[in-house]
């Protein structure tokens, strides 16, 4: 299963074996990947260009008044979710992210040893650190202001990236929106969504 505080450690751990902090390591990493525009935020400020990210304050039932969550410090989530990115990085990363491309073979089928979360409807299946829905492999997340799906169907070799300024603790927009992109582009492949 997932959790945020796992990442947390993971990160402390990749700090004590590298020595770095781990905006360096992460930062490395990124640039090793050949991520131009993914980095790890230093205080409040993110790089430019980027939109600005909205919550919802209420429950849902009413019209909802929105909170400008852009200035949230990105460091409270630390490792599970402190760095910023781009579209195009993302899409370039999709692929590398399920295939485990880089990492060793051990490594990349371990991530694959899938952990199935649903009985019924699309099926969903959690890894090590990614998601298998329907046949997509890739990973979602949300922080204050903005959620995000990063997907690649390899049987396909398409990605399908979407990124919105948009979350709240009720919803995640960006799943809504990406499930509809690839039920019009690539509609077999994620049945029951």
């Amino acid at each position: 299963m997932y959790s945020n505080s796992e990442y947390v450690l993971l990160g402390q751990i990749l700090e004590r074996v590298t020595g770095r902090p781990a905006a360096e390591a992460l930062d490395g990493v990124a640039g090793s990947l050949g991520l131009p525009q993914t980095s790890w935020p230093v205080g409040n400020d993110l790089p430019a260009p980027f939109t600005r990210g909205y919550l919802s304050t209420v429950d849902g039932t009413t019209p909802p008044p929105y909170r400008d969550g852009t200035l949230s410090n990105p460091l409270v989530p630390d490792t599970a979710g402190a760095l910023v990115s781009t579209v195009p990085d993302m899409t370039r990363y999709a692929p590398l992210l399920a295939t485990g491309a880089g990492l060793a073979p051990a490594v990349a089928a371990q991530r694959q040893a899938w952990t199935p979360l649903t009985t019924s409807g699309v099926r969903v299946q959690y890894g090590l650190g990614i998601t298998q829905l329907g046949d997509w492999v890739g990973h979602d997340g949300s922080i204050i202001g903005y959620s995000d799906m990063v997907f690649y169907l390899p049987s396909a070799r398409a990605t399908v990236v979407v990124m919105v300024n948009a979350a709240d603790g009720n919803a995640v927009p960006s799943q809504a929106l990406w499930g509809q992109i690839v039920k019009l582009l690539y509609p077999t492949s994620l049945p029951s969504w």
